[in-house]
């Protein structure tokens, strides 16, 4: 599991040409592989919308609400890989999940978007809601 002793982690992601990777040197060394760390379906294009013409974002995310989150986010539901073909060749992994942008910024979003295990990683789980801030971009 991530190793950080406070609910809210700062985690940063960087775009590589097109594509967005979440910055975990952390899951790398314990074994990972940094295409797992790729974001895909609908999380390229949030940190796209949320980072402007950046190429990198700090994201501080937390299972529970906290004063400063404008993002709020909730889970749809957890599939197994083989149920997504789509997801095959992209990772090594089983299970993943959907999750839907509820409000962004104050204003009312339908962003649906996949996170991978890694989320497992990061948080002990999938969790049923994830809230955010941008901290720097």
């Amino acid at each position: 599991m991530f190793p950080f002793k406070t609910n809210k982690h700062d985690i940063r992601f960087y775009r590589e040409g097109k594509e967005w990777y979440a910055d975990i040197p952390e899951y790398i060394n314990s074994g990972g592989r940094k295409s797992d760390l790729l974001m895909v379906d609908g999380a390229d294009t949030l940190l796209e919308k949320l980072s402007g013409k950046n190429k990198h974002i700090t994201l501080r995310i937390s299972k529970k609400k906290f004063k400063e989150s404008t993002i709020s986010m909730r889970r749809e539901k957890t599939e197994k890989r083989e149920e997504i073909i789509a997801y095959e060749s992209r990772s090594e992994t089983d299970e993943g999940a959907w999750y839907e942008v509820l409000e962004l910024n104050g204003k009312i979003s339908d962003h649906k978007f996949w996170l991978c295990p890694v989320t497992v990683y990061v948080f002990g789980d999938f969790p049923e809601e994830i809230f955010a801030e941008v901290v720097s971009g």
